[in-house]
C-alpha cells in the first residue's frame, strides 16, 4: 500500500524527469509520429494509442496526475 499511495508513482518527480526526460521522450514520440505518418504505417489504433500517450505526456509535465494514487491507511 506505501508504494501504491506514494505521489510520485502517478505524477512527475521534480527535476530531470520535468527538466529533460519528459520533454526528450515527447519530442522523440512526435518526431516518431511524423515519420511514421509520411510513409503510411500506422493503423487508426496505434494513431489513437500515439495520441493518448501524447496527451498523458503533456498532462504530468503540467503538473498533472496519470491517475489517482491510492490513500494511505493509517494503522
Amino acid at each position: 500500500m506505501l508504494v501504491e499511495a506514494n505521489t510520485y508513482n502517478y505524477k512527475l518527480p521534480p527535476g530531470k524527469a520535468i527538466e529533460v526526460n519528459t520533454p526528450l521522450m515527447l519530442l522523440q514520440l512526435r518526431i516518431l509520429r511524423k515519420l511514421a505518418e509520411t510513409s503510411n504505417l500506422l493503423t487508426d489504433s496505434e494513431k489513437t494509442q500515439i495520441n493518448a500517450l501524447e496527451s498523458m505526456l503533456l498532462e504530468l509535465l503540467e503538473g498533472g496526475y496519470v491517475e489517482s494514487p491510492r490513500k494511505q491507511i493509517d494503522f
